[in-house]
């Protein structure tokens, strides 16, 4: 399981996360600006929603973003977001209070990104601080773990980034309240509704489960599609098809990662939130669902990357990768409806 590392760097001793999903990076690097000594897993991973609707007979991942800010109030913060219009006047004053802001940026205009630098338009969030009116310059952090990146650099070359019409761009500020923490009545209800995110039925957003099983039941379908994958790329919108898929894909990665940030919360919870000692048996309830959410996590990745890989396969070898596919999202819907299982049961447990 890949797991966030922590770093202290050059400019400060204030540490940051490196982190796959730069979502989960930068709010982690705000959270520790405030609390240092606070792992951001205890929050951050405080969801289990998918984010995916189902429209049509085809299943749409929404962005994570609105879901994990959502998260960040629930736990007693203040988020606030701004859509970006290219005037950075709002966002820089913020930095002249000294307040770090995590920002939405185009990484076709990221000089440091790449990856996508002057060939892709795609939404990606970095944190910007510490902006000096004197020299016009912010320390940029992008604590992803392809690109980790920390320096100064001018205002004047992040306006291209920040103003660009191609991606959707806003910024956002982090601050904890008065009431920053979870009263321990809420903690039955928070497990329940981790059960009913994992393996629910009927709700607004797909379950782990539903996500799991519609994408069992649709992957010849996906798989035609990635088969035609391996031709030409067309303009956006000129094959509607291939682009869900590829959206498709790109929603697996993100709920990937709150599977991840679910069982490090998990792993937390116990001594971060309990009233008192808890006996053996409540603690074997929270390992069974840290482990069993870790355990989906890994097959979810797996069939995700055994899905991009079939893009190259021959027609035999496609059809051994659709029986593993299809085992490994068996035993993900196994995981979820263990740990949900678990849940359940501390939910109904004393002592909260």
């Amino acid at each position: 399981m890949s797991v966030a590392a922590e770093h202290v760097h050059q400019h400060g001793q204030e540490p940051s996360f490196t982190d796959p999903s730069c979502y989960h990076a930068t709010l982690a690097t705000l959270l520790k600006e405030h609390t240092p000594e606070a792992d951001p897993a205890f929050v951050l991973g405080g969801t289990a929603g998918t984010d995916a609707e189902l429209a049509d007979g085809w299943v749409t991942v929404h962005d994570s973003l609105p879901t994990l800010c959502e998260t960040l109030r629930g736990f007693g913060y203040d988020v606030v977001s701004q859509p970006l219009d290219g005037n950075l006047d709002a966002l820089l004053e913020d930095m002249r209070d000294g307040r770090p802001v995590v920002a939405i940026a185009d990484t076709f205009h990221l000089a440091y990104y790449w990856i996508d630098h002057g060939r892709a338009h795609a939404p990606h969030a970095v944190v910007l601080r510490a902006y000096n009116p004197a020299d016009d310059t912010v320390r940029l952090t992008d604590p992803v773990d392809i690109v980790y990146f920390d320096d100064r650099v001018d205002v004047g070359t992040l306006i291209p980034a920040l103003s660009d019409t191609h991606v959707e761009l806003s910024w956002l500020t982090v601050r904890p309240t008065r009431s920053a923490g979870v009263p321990v009545a809420s903690w039955p209800g928070r497990f329940q509704s981790y059960a009913g995110s994992l393996t629910g039925a009927g709700g607004d957003r797909l379950s782990g489960v539903e996500l799991t099983q519609w994408l069992a039941g649709a992957i010849d379908d996906v798989l035609s599609t990635l088969d035609r994958m391996r031709r030409p790329k067309r303009a956006p919108g000129a094959d509607p098809e291939r682009d869900r898929v590829a959206g498709l894909l790109l929603g697996m990665w993100s709920y990937h990662h709150t599977l991840r940030w679910l069982e490090r919360h998990l792993a937390l919870v116990p001594s971060l939130a309990a009233a008192g000692q808890l006996d053996d048996a409540t603690r074997l309830e929270f390992d069974v669902a840290a482990d069993s959410i870790e355990r989906a996590s890994q097959d979810w990745l797996v069939a995700r990357g055994l899905l991009t890989r079939s893009v190259v396969l021959s027609a035999v070898d496609r059809g051994r990768y659709r029986d593993e596919i299809l085992h490994r999202l068996a035993e993900v819907t196994s995981a979820h409806l263990a740990a949900s299982d678990a849940l359940r049961r501390l939910a109904g447990r004393s002592g909260w």
